[in-house]
């Protein structure tokens, strides 16, 4: 059996699972959030020139109500799929149907050994291309074949070792071992 340098521990709750979707889609779904804005404005010249060339009032509501919908999902996409996401991996990683989601992630000499619920998975530290940290994760961003959506989240409070220096010799490990 493989060292063990660090393990993390944890249920994924609705608040850590908020904070994942919205760091990972502020950063990452850049261009889908331009593109509902495009999607908005054109709806809206769309809409104003069908009032002016048509006069016509149900076309303009239908205009506006989809410019309406665009201009939120450019915002607001993110609460959807943080929706749609937990609700999926609590149905899938659960361990009771719909029930928690325990994630327990082992750092290794040479991968991290992630396991959810009673699924498992191993990716090699040289595949994190970026870490986002929010207040109580810190999310890897991972460059690999059929890894979850975004990444990899590490619950900061969530070490085994409960020793006040652990987050900042986990920092440094990780850091080392990118490569980067």
């Amino acid at each position: 059996m493989a060292k063990i340098f660090f393990e993390n521990r944890f249920l994924l709750t609705k608040k850590l699972h908020k904070q994942y979707s919205k760091e990972t889609f502020k950063k990452m779904r850049k261009s889908t959030s331009f593109l509902s804005l495009g999607l908005a404005f054109l709806t809206l010249i769309a809409a104003i020139l069908a009032f002016i060339f048509f006069a016509a009032r149900k076309i303009l509501i239908l205009f506006l109500l989809a410019f309406i919908y665009f201009i939120l999902m450019s915002l607001f996409g993110y609460i959807f799929s943080d929706w749609l996401n937990f609700r999926n991996m609590k149905r899938n990683y659960g361990e009771k149907k719909g029930g928690e989601v325990v994630y327990q992630i082992k750092f290794e000499p040479t991968e991290v050994r992630v396991k959810v619920g009673s699924t498992g998975y191993t990716f090699k530290y040289t595949t994190i291309e970026k870490i986002y940290e929010t207040e109580d994760l810190l999310i890897f961003i991972l460059n690999a074949k059929g890894m979850i959506e975004h990444g990899q989240i590490i619950y900061k409070k969530g070490f085994t070792d409960k020793s006040p220096e652990t987050l900042d010799n986990f920092r440094k490990f990780i850091n080392d071992k990118m490569n980067k």
